[in-house]
């Protein structure tokens, strides 16, 4: 796939999980778990869209912490949002599964 159209595919995604994000907290009742999930979704993909536009590969992984680390071999001002990446990165697994919901 060409690389600018991959880039593109991966900020579209990453754009409706966050959006997805928004609406969800604007209910009266919010998912809070959901709007996680979409949360960390959303960071997964913007950040994999960076190492696209690098032409960088990366494993097929959700784990934001070793896709972080990836992007801050080209770019280290990633550094400063590592610790947001670890806040969000329980909850690719938490939300799917309602057992996990008991360790964090």
């Amino acid at each position: 796939m060409d690389r600018n159209k991959e880039y593109s595919e991966w900020l579209k995604y990453a754009d409706d999980d966050l959006e997805s994000a928004e609406i969800l907290n604007k209910h009266y009742r919010k998912p809070l778990n959901i709007i996680c999930y979409h949360c960390q979704q959303a960071a997964e993909k913007y950040l994999k869209a960076f190492l696209v536009s690098q032409s960088i590969s990366f494993e097929k992984t959700h784990d934001l912490l070793k896709i972080i680390e990836a992007c801050q071999e080209t770019e280290q001002s990633f550094l400063a949002i590592a610790g947001d990446c670890m806040i969000l990165n329980p909850y690719s697994i938490i939300t799917r599964y309602p057992s996990e919901l008991e360790l964090y």
